[in-house]
């Protein structure tokens, strides 16, 4: 009987000036016990000594492929070429300074299913140091994180983040066409793009419990400030602009406006992030 011979796992990581922080993640990556995979890390023509720094590295390891990009070719399109690189069973795509508690790996490779597009439970410092969140899509498409530290097992969900989903070739070949991120999608909705696509394709979203990644970005980009609105104007922006692709429908894209109001409420007037017992009920866990 023939065996696979691809690796389980091609975890792809974007670079853009990126320095220390892609060698930090590379690290926690080599710290897993579990080895089934391929390490592809794309750099978006980094203007500082990342790919320097991670040739001398890595030169002489076959498992992790580097590959420079002429200009910075922005996310979608920059995580979509590593993609096209890898071989992998699974395509798993992660920021440049996400890091992993050992056993990620091996969960991964004991919960997946080549059914479903996953992701698992994350701790993200913007929102806390502390807690472990999933996210949802809110009925005013924007996510909002629940806490799922007392949670185990895998849980139904309707968003995927692009830090952290896992998609099995199957689905990227059959029902994403080969391409993950819809370059012409702006930036920081791509993910949800992606998530109204397979929500529509009727693709099931799953969500691990019992292991996370760690993004230990702790810019405040939630404290009222002018650059903060600044940002949350474009997200609107992004935002309108991927509910005009997904829907017919003008409510949504009107909804997506207003969220110029109603996230700053959501997240300064209720608790945040959201409970373990909200997101059970908001979901079902299994």
């Amino acid at each position: 009987m023939e065996t696979d011979s691809r690796p389980l796992f091609s975890l792809v990581f974007l670079t853009w000036n990126a320095g220390e922080a892609i060698l930090r993640t590379l690290e926690s990556v080599e710290q897993q016990s579990f080895t089934d995979y391929e390490v592809v890390v794309v750099d978006n023509d980094s203007q500082d000594d990342t790919v320097q720094l991670l040739r001398n590295a890595y030169s002489e390891d076959d498992s992790v492929r580097i590959v420079e990009n002429e200009r910075n070719r922005g996310f979608s399109r920059g995580i979509n070429r590593g993609i096209r690189e890898s071989d992998g069973q699974y395509i798993c795509c992660y920021n440049h300074d996400t890091l992993f508690p050992d056993g990620y790996l091996r969960t991964l490779s004991e919960r997946v299913t080549p059914d479903a597009v996953w992701t698992t439970a994350r701790r993200n410092y913007r929102v806390s140091s502390e807690r472990t969140c999933v996210r949802l899509l809110s009925r005013y498409r924007f996510t909002l994180p629940y806490r799922v530290d007392s949670l185990s097992g895998d849980a139904a969900v309707n968003y995927v983040p692009g830090d952290g989903v896992i998609v099995p070739r199957e689905i990227y070949r059959t029902v994403l066409s080969g391409q993950v991120f819809d370059p012409a999608m702006p930036l920081r909705v791509e993910d949800v793009d992606l998530s109204l696509r397979l929500a529509d394709a009727g693709v099931p979203m799953r969500a691990i419990l019992d292991t996370h990644s760690i993004h230990p970005d702790n810019d405040d980009m939630y404290a009222p400030s002018i650059r903060n609105f600044v940002t949350l104007a474009k997200m609107i922006r992004a935002r309108v602009v991927v509910h005009r692709k997904n829907t017919d429908s003008l409510l949504p894209v009107v909804v997506a406006a207003a969220s110029i109001v109603l996230n700053p409420l959501v997240i300064y007037c209720t608790a945040y992030p959201r409970s373990a017992d909200a997101f059970v009920d908001a979901t079902s866990v299994s």
